[in-house]
């Protein structure tokens, strides 16, 4: 996936996507909507289109025509996205991690981690950082 699809910015042409055009300024605030809101947990498809104006079924279509994937691998990727910056540059805690990118707890987190690094969230702090892993945050995966 083209992580530069997730900023509002980045998106005249999405690789993978249908379209060739410009991305309307309706995808452009529902992406700055989703960019400002993402580390909420309760974060809705339809409280964002409510925000842009427009109808979900509008906003699922201009989705799918300029980005190639849906609402939520977009949160996803922006919670991952933050996650992963956190992990290498802060001390927070997994747990505060958590809090902090809207994940519903650790085992979602590392669960999307995982599945999107390929390897667990305290191992790549670790490897980030070049520090040896704690047994707390083993066990806080």
């Amino acid at each position: 996936m083209n992580t530069a699809a997730v900023a509002s910015k980045d998106i005249e042409v999405v690789k993978g996507s249908r379209s060739t055009r410009p991305a309307p300024p309706e995808m452009r605030r529902a992406l700055d909507v989703i960019a400002t809101s993402c580390s909420s947990p309760d974060l809705a498809f339809g409280d964002v289109a409510h925000d842009v104006n427009i109808s979900e079924r509008h906003l699922r279509r201009l989705f799918a025509q300029h980005l190639g994937f849906g609402f939520r691998q977009d949160v996803r990727e922006l919670r991952l996205k933050k996650a992963a910056d956190l992990l290498a540059t802060s001390s927070y805690s997994i747990k505060q991690i958590v809090g902090i990118t809207g994940y519903l707890g650790p085992s979602h987190l590392s669960y999307d981690f995982r599945a999107r690094f390929g390897t667990t969230p305290s191992l790549y702090r670790a490897k980030m950082t070049g520090s040896q892993e704690s047994s707390f945050e083993r066990d806080s995966d």
